[in-house]
């Protein structure tokens, strides 16, 4: 891994899972959490170390585009990394 996980090797590395709005927030909460784990599981694989990341579920919490309740909205379904305080 380059970039800030090698020049802040003692930073988190934060992996924010979301998803969109189309299920009962249970499971979208779920989903997001299994899009968190595997991008998570990934960077393990390219040699960061697992203790250094922290993964997450905001669920629908956090849209990048706002929609209504059931409405499917593919942005909305990612996952963020972030380097630095989780």
């Amino acid at each position: 891994p380059a970039g800030p996980v090698k020049t802040m090797p003692k930073a988190k590395v934060c992996v924010g899972g979301h998803s969109d709005r189309t299920g009962p927030e249970p499971i979208n909460v779920e989903v997001a959490q299994r899009r968190a784990d595997a991008v998570a599981k990934y960077l393990v694989e390219l040699g960061v170390p697992q203790p250094r990341i922290v993964a997450q579920s905001l669920g629908s919490s956090k849209p990048l585009v706002v929609t209504g309740p059931g409405m499917s909205e593919i942005s909305n379904r990612r996952v963020e990394i972030v380097v630095g305080t989780c």
